[in-house]
């Protein structure tokens, strides 16, 4: 699903190609707009499939776990090294 922002009014368009026409103003989405012309509309927020919110919370959350995961190897590691200090003979 292809997502095209109409340069002509801002009105977002699925599953459209620069060949088709905007769905509000009826302008041809890969035209450039007019000179003079007013600019696009304030953007609107546009809604997610639950596809891609699922897809987009995975990716925050592998992003999120890295963090923790590199703070328990080097816990783990500093906790060998302290036994292995500790059991080291000393003669």
């Amino acid at each position: 699903m292809e997502r095209i922002r109409c340069p002509h009014c801002g009105a977002v368009n699925q599953d459209a190609t620069p060949q088709d026409p905007c769905w509000q103003c009826g302008k041809t989405l890969g035209d450039p707009p007019e000179e003079g012309a007013s600019p696009p509309q304030k953007e609107m927020p546009v809604k997610l499939t639950l596809e891609e919110r699922v897809a987009l919370r995975k990716a925050q959350k592998q992003r999120s776990s890295a963090l923790p995961t590199l703070f328990l190897i080097v816990a783990l590691l500093v906790i060998v090294l302290i036994v292995l200090f500790l059991l080291h003979p000393w003669r």
